[in-house]
């Protein structure tokens, strides 16, 4: 199953061991006002398969601590039939009159 989100981004973290990858991104949400004041924190990790091309994606759009940003979330079965949130991608929202990132205007 797919769905897109819309969160600020926090962070997002690619860190190789041997040969393996663990990448996960925080994003935060508007607080319930019940068991969070400030915001909801929550992390996610990111699809192994293309992890470093998601983190690549987010420095070259030149994303900010705090944007608002797109992810696309795969839901996949866990263990003891639990749903896990793997994110597939992070794209800035192109917000009107909001200059480009310098990236994509050297691309044009």
């Amino acid at each position: 199953m797919q769905m897109l989100m819309e969160a600020q981004l926090l962070s997002v973290q690619l860190t190789k061991v041997d040969n393996n990858i663990y990448a996960k991104a925080f994003v935060a949400s508007a607080p319930n006002g019940t068991s969070e004041a400030i915001s909801s924190v929550t992390s996610m990790n990111l699809a192994e398969e293309n992890a470093e091309q998601v983190f690549r994606s987010v420095q070259e759009q030149g994303i900010q601590f705090g944007e608002t940003v797109k992810i696309s979330i795969k839901m996949v079965r866990g263990a003891q039939n639990s749903v896990r949130n793997i994110i597939e991608d992070i794209q800035r929202i192109a917000r009107p009159g909001a200059q480009q990132p310098a990236q994509a205007q050297k691309d044009k």
